[in-house]
This record gives structure tokens, sequence and C-alpha cells, in this order.
């Protein structure tokens, strides 16, 4: 049997693979596709030993070899039943002839990215099979800390667990990394709060791993998208998103700033940065020092 894993989504996919793998009972077969020459394919497809009739074999990028993709039609009707094969392609080209073929012949998956609420879901379950309990609210922060990608998650989930205390905001900030997209919201969030430690506190993070002419323009571009939500408060953030080429969970989470602190401060804030910006750029001052001065001043007004 060959089943056809699709979509971007790589952790569930390797999560398929690895459930699949443990009702397996022999040695697992992988390839590189890169890797591969026509040669080596009806020993993939058609070879075993009397020693082991049974077998899983996974495929990755096949796909990505033009010569090899169209060789695979010749095998995809002749797979032994008693051979499991997953082929990992994250974009197959769907008008090929050995797409059209698999349809017919193979179980297509498609990975698709969680959205929202299946991410809150799927960390909850995770949290519940090691025995410990997360509100959703703390579950949506921690998302918004770490970002949506699962390995991601997966990681910083199993290190909040690890230290066997109830898991809290406050305890994802002490023990968790945030990911840049996450520390421009919260330093947003820090600034109209005006609460100037916490922005000095991020300001000094950032300073230690971050690139700073990255993440200014990071910043800036979280800044006008906050702009864009103030200037057009009657328009819905997901219509506004796609106005912009933006994905709407940025837009979800400047929501709730731009509803407290209108247009006035937030045109201000933008004044700032244009300046902190054209100081980097043609002053040679230490670019975290000026951006600290700028967001602390900004605090204030």
């Amino acid at each position: 049997m060959i089943t056809l894993l699709t979509g971007p989504n790589t952790y569930t996919i390797s999560e398929a693979i690895r459930d699949a793998s443990t009702v397996f009972d022999g040695e697992l077969e992988r390839y590189d596709g890169s890797e591969l020459e026509t040669r080596q394919l009806p020993d993939i497809f058609m070879g075993g030993t009397l020693f082991s009739p049974r077998r899983m074999i996974v495929l990755r990028d096949l796909a990505s070899n033009k010569q090899l993709w169209g060789d695979l039609e010749q095998w995809v009707e002749r797979v032994p039943e008693e051979t499991d094969i997953f082929l990992v392609e994250p974009n197959p080209d769907k008008r090929t002839r050995t797409y059209k073929l698999l349809q017919k012949h193979a179980s297509i998956r498609e990975h698709k990215d969680l959205v929202d609420e299946e991410l809150v879901n799927w960390l909850q379950q995770r949290a519940r099979s090691e025995g410990a309990e997360l509100q959703p609210d703390v579950i949506r922060y921690l998302i918004t800390y770490v970002g949506r990608d699962q390995w991601r998650l997966s990681s910083e989930l199993e290190k909040l667990l690890l230290s066997e205390k109830p898991v809290t905001q406050q305890l994802i900030r002490d023990v968790v990394e945030p990911y840049p997209e996450a520390t421009a919201f919260e330093l947003l969030d820090a600034v109209f709060r005006r609460d100037a430690k916490r922005v000095e506190e991020l300001v000094d993070l950032l300073s230690g791993r971050e690139d700073p002419y990255q993440f200014f323009g990071l910043l800036s571009s979280q800044a006008m998208a906050l702009l864009a939500l103030v200037a057009n408060s009657s328009k819905r953030p997901a219509d506004i998103a796609g106005d912009l080429g933006l994905h709407p969970f940025v837009l979800s989470k400047l929501a709730p700033v731009a509803r407290n602190f209108g247009r006035p401060r937030t045109e201000r804030f933008i004044e700032n940065l244009a300046y902190c910006d054209n100081r980097i750029k043609t002053s040679g001052v230490n670019p975290w020092q000026q951006l600290k001065l700028t967001l602390l001043e900004s605090c204030s007004s």
C-alpha cells in the first residue's frame, strides 16, 4: 500500500509516520529522493527478504527528482500487499501523471497547519497526556509567545511541564524563549501600557540574541499594521490582513492594542520609530540603545 503525505505541516506528517511505525514489527527503511537513482527503485518497491516479509518504507522528496517522479508510475500498481510505502511530498505537482495515478491507487492525506482553536485543543490534549491541565487562556498566551510552529510549541510545552510548576503566563515568561514576532508584539503592548520596566527587560533580552536591524524591521511592520487597524476601525482585522498581505493571526493579536490606544498616540509612536530609524542609519549610535530610548520615550508620551 502507498500513502502520500502532503502539506506544510511537517510535525503532523512526522507524527503520522511515527504512529504507523509503532505498530510495525520490523526495521523502518528511509530514503531521500534527491539521492536516489532509477536503478534503485525495483529493490525499494519490490525487494524484501525471507527473514522480513513485511516492510515499511519512507520516501521523502521524490518529486524533487523529475526523472524518478516520472519513473514512479510503473511501480505504483506493483507494490506487494506486505509493503507499506509512505511518500512525503509537501507540495507535489498535481498536474503530473504520477500524481493522478496516485490519486487512483494510493491513500492521499493532506497535513495543513493547525488554526488557532485546533492548536489550543492539541496543546491541551498534549498536556493532559502528561498529567497536566492547562487553561485555554494560558495556552493562547503560549501560542502568542512562541508562535504557531508545532515543533517549537511541543518543545516549549515539554520545558514548562518539566518545571513541575503550575503553568501560568508568568511561568511562560520565565521559562520559554519567545520568538521575534511575539517579542515585537509584547514590546508594542508594553509601550502602550506605559510599562517602562518591561520595555527595558525585553530590549535587554533581545540585544543578546537578535540582529537589531532585522528586529527593527519586524517591529516597524507590526507598528504599521497597528496603524492600519486604528485607521480602519470599522473593518474586520481579517479583511485588513488581506489588504496588507499579512497573516490574520498578527492582526488579531494587535486588535486589542488598537482599540485601547487610538490613532493620535499610534501616529506619534510611528513618528518616533521613523526618527529612531534615521538616527540608527545616519549617526552611528548603538541601535539597541537608540531603540530603547525611543520606546521609553513613547511610554511617557
